[in-house]
């Protein structure tokens, strides 16, 4: 086998290799475990970003969240403030 075989052999085994499916069972033991009900549960806080189609960021918001639960379902009370990134973006709010 020559050196340009070797190489090319070397490469598509290492591309395979990464190519390799992963599963949920692969961290089921991982912790801590996350539980909704506790998670979900007191006040929040949410930061992110809003972008168009291109993915440019074109707002960011932060949001406050009252979470709770009551006979088994979860409630979440959002208020979000939206602030605008470019004035030059022709969306309104």
């Amino acid at each position: 086998m020559n050196k340009l075989s070797l190489t090319c052999y070397v490469m598509v085994v290492a591309l395979l290799a990464a190519c390799s499916s992963v599963t949920v069972s692969d961290y089921e033991s991982m912790r801590p475990v996350l539980s909704a009900e506790q998670f979900f549960d007191g006040q929040l806080t949410a930061h992110g970003v809003v972008k168009d189609r291109s993915g440019k960021v074109i707002r960011t918001f932060n949001a406050d969240i009252k979470a709770y639960w009551q006979d088994g379902v979860g409630t979440l009370e959002e208020d979000f403030v939206l602030m605008m990134v470019s004035s030059s973006v022709g969306y309104g709010l």
